[in-house]
């Protein structure tokens, strides 16, 4: 019988493009795992299972067909987005019909953090909140054990924790979570970034340092074992993953000294990777980089904080896809649509790519969603409004929490989602799309076959990719 269940928050309906390949995205909350590993390892069973797009009533009949009939220590709750809200309520709601002795704890770092009182009454059947990451006393909050007689209360009574843990040290341990297989895997390599983007939940985290690349190597091997012969790609989880030339000798050695052979993915900055330390991690198995170019013009970038020396970045940023393109590394362009962009600032941006279509794999596109409560983003309003922003009158289907803006009197919400998936479908066709998705994202019984039959029952006006299905 498992001691804890663990369960990531689904979604109602996709934040972005409604359609049914948004729907079969397997997003890993490698976080909740982590926090799975560490209980497990202190001698609690527990068992992780995602909501995805499941409704919550078809999680709760997992829950049930894994042998959950109400459990003495809490269930714990994860709401890794504000569109994952409303699902939590209702999962909890229910739960709480059918269990009512059931605990349920909450946390989710990005939603409840310095917003106790406002997750109590959109999660009214929550019975504590827990605020930061929980790496460090997630066995003394489930059990009860060693922590302050009398926790914090908000204005209104309800109970919360704080914690703030660096990064895990412990393996994720797949055999805890449910459907593994369907999960492409990730490991967690370092937190924070700290480079002060304007746009960034992390801007004054501080980057910990990567983790041992040893340790990722035995993390790979583990996975590879776990796998047992079945290909594999990784996500290295990291909001800005930055390598030395010494830690990418390192890969390599150990990668060659246990034999492996699964390739991996990260997530960094243009200016962060120089040319000889991408040909080793190349060599150590990196073949995609989600890379936050955001803009290539020059006001834009300035304004959002992403450097100081447009030229100088967007120099660095053209030698990082010359030498990804020559290395076999596909890269992923992120371009963010930024308060007081114009139809000059974003044709600036469209001109850099496609003078650079070549070397790029796909390119993923969208406006700047405010995110939190009227207290949280008065400031940052007030600064978008003096770029020539605006907000937009509450869409259908948005959770409260979530402000979609008027980009400039020449960009309105409506036109920065249409140029968003023009832009996307220029620069990438229906196959690069699931290349990308495939390695990361997409369930991996997901067939390319599949996607071409959803792609076609789909909107074509809705979809991020060329209509060009080739083989």
């Amino acid at each position: 019988m498992c001691d804890v269940f663990l369960i990531a928050c689904g979604m109602l309906k996709p934040k972005r493009w409604d359609n049914i390949l948004a729907k079969r995205h397997y997003y890993l909350n490698y976080g909740l795992l982590g926090l799975a590993t560490v209980l497990f390892n202190c001698g609690l069973n527990s068992k992780v299972i995602h909501g995805l797009f499941k409704s919550p009533e078809e999680i709760i009949s997992r829950l049930r067909n894994l042998g959950f009939n109400g459990t003495k220590l809490p269930l714990l709750l994860s709401v890794p987005s504000f569109f994952a809200v409303p699902w939590a309520s209702e999962f909890c709601r229910l739960l709480k019909r059918h269990y009512p002795k059931q605990q349920i704890y909450v946390g989710g770092r990005w939603v409840v953090n310095n917003r106790v009182d406002w997750i109590y009454l959109h999660i009214p059947h929550a019975n504590l909140i827990v605020c930061g990451t929980s790496d460090d006393h997630i066995v003394e909050i489930v059990t009860n054990k060693n922590l302050p007689e009398k926790l914090p209360v908000t204005s209104k009574g309800n109970r919360y924790f704080i914690d703030n843990s660096r990064t895990s040290k412990s393996f994720l341990n797949y055999e805890l979570l449910d459907e593994a297989h369907l999960f492409n895997p990730s490991i967690e390599v370092s937190r924070g970034c700290g480079c002060g983007c304007r746009f960034c939940e992390e801007r004054e985290m501080k980057r910990e340092p990567i983790i041992t690349a040893e340790s990722v190597a035995k993390n790979l091997e583990y996975l590879s074992q776990f796998n047992a012969g079945q290909s594999f790609n990784t996500y290295f989880e990291a909001s800005h993953f930055v390598a030395d030339k010494s830690w990418a000798i390192n890969l390599c050695m150990y990668r060659e000294e246990l034999g492996l052979s699964s390739l991996w993915r990260c997530e960094t900055r243009v200016d962060s990777i120089c040319p000889a330390v991408l040909e080793l991690l190349a060599k150590g198995g990196l073949k995609v980089m989600d890379i936050g170019l955001e803009s290539a013009n020059a006001t834009q970038l300035k304004r959002m904080d992403k450097t100081r020396n447009p030229v100088q970045y967007l120099t660095k940023a053209s030698e990082l896809l010359k030498t990804a393109s020559n290395l076999g590394i596909w890269a992923k362009i992120n371009i963010l649509l930024y308060p007081g962009e114009s139809r000059e600032t974003l044709d600036e941006t469209i001109t850099w790519l496609n003078e650079r279509k070549e070397q790029i794999k796909g390119v993923s596109v969208g406006p700047v969603i405010v995110y939190g409560i009227q207290n949280d983003i008065e400031s940052i309003m007030g600064e978008f409004r003096q770029l020539g922003a605006s907000p937009t009158e509450h869409r259908d289907g948005d959770p409260e929490g979530v402000t979609r803006l008027n980009l400039s009197p020449d960009i309105c919400a409506d036109a920065a989602d249409e140029l968003s998936l023009q832009i996307s479908r220029k620069f990438m066709s229906a196959r690069d799309y699931f290349d990308l998705k495939s390695f990361s994202y997409f369930s991996r019984d997901y067939e390319y076959t599949d996607f071409i039959a959803d792609a076609k029952k789909s909107v074509p006006e809705s979809l991020s990719f060329a209509m060009m299905f080739g083989s």
